[in-house]
Parts: C-alpha cells; structure tokens; sequence
C-alpha cells in the first residue's frame, strides 16, 4: 500500500485571540451581582490592562489580583482559597479549565463567556452533577468590548455572564 502523503500541504497556525478587556460599562450592568459580595473579597485572577481590578477596587471592594499572575499557580491557587468569590472576564480559550478548577474548589463566581460555549459536551463535564448550582445571567444585546484600545460597537460574539453558587434561578434576563 503506498503512501499519499502531499509534501506540499502547508499547516495554517491559528491564532488565539484573548485580548478583549472589560470596561466598567459592562460590570455596571450587573450591579445586583455586587450587591451580593459587600464585605466580601474578590479575585480578579485575568488582571490584563487593570480595567476590572481598578473597577472593583472603585466600587469599593477589597480585591485580589496581579498583573501577569498565572491562574494555575500555587499563588493563584492561594488567592482562590482565600476570597469570597472570583469575578472576571477570562481568556475564553482556556475557560472551561478554569471553570473545572473553579467548580473542584467549590468556589463561587461570575465569569463573561461566550454563549456558544452552554452548549457543549466540555461544558456539562466542568459541572457534572453541580448544574443546578449554574445561574446564567442573559444580557440583552451584544457587550461591548475593549479592543486595541477602543470599546468595539458590537463584537462577532454573543456573551453571557456565568454564575456558579450565587443564585437559584439557572437563567436571569438583564438589561
């Protein structure tokens, strides 16, 4: 049997793009998620440009958090056993790492996501038999991000906020 391997195909390396940052404008938009966490201690653990770390610590919560800390460290680990809740806007291509993480700690957050991602095998496997716990927090319209330095009018995705042991709805409509 030969082979019929073409020398001539030529891989295309995708290029992942995480850099959409949160401007205030979005976390405003679920103010009753912070009415939530008063006295309690947040970790930001995807510092990026500081948008959301400033924003919290300007709405007057104490906040854990760091420039380039990388979340599956034992430092990171620390700060996800220490606070009260994580609340950020994660790279979506490692998020469902991060939520299993999340979710074997038992800790409670908020995280934006891609709404796509509800619908996946890899989604129901980060939960388990804890989906009861999952509250999504369904906002009208498209949120708008901060890309090279410019809030984006309407990104090519939908989002949502995803909660995990905050509310015992499993999905809240906000404006």
């Amino acid at each position: 049997m030969k082979s019929h391997q073409n020398k001539h195909i030529t891989k295309i390396k995708m290029k992942i793009d995480n850099e959409y940052y949160t401007p205030e404008s979005i976390w405003k938009r679920i103010d009753f998620v912070f009415d939530k966490c008063k006295d309690k201690i947040i970790f930001e653990p995807f510092y990026g440009k500081g948008h959301s770390f400033e924003t919290f610590v300007k709405m007057g919560f104490s906040v854990l958090g760091e420039k380039d800390l990388d979340f599956f460290s034992d430092k990171s680990l620390e700060n996800i056993r220490k606070c009260d809740i994580i609340i950020t806007n994660p790279p979506f291509s490692i998020k469902y790492k991060i939520m299993k993480l999340l979710v074997d700690e038992n800790k409670s957050f908020c995280m934006i996501l891609p709404l796509s991602c509800i619908n996946t095998h890899s989604f129901r496997k980060c939960f388990e038999n804890k989906l009861n716990e999952v509250c999504i927090l369904m906002p009208k319209g498209r949120l708008s991000f901060i890309k090279n330095n410019k809030i984006q009018s309407s990104p090519s995705f939908e989002s949502m906020f995803l909660t995990f042991k905050l509310f015992k709805e499993n999905i809240i409509y906000i404006d």
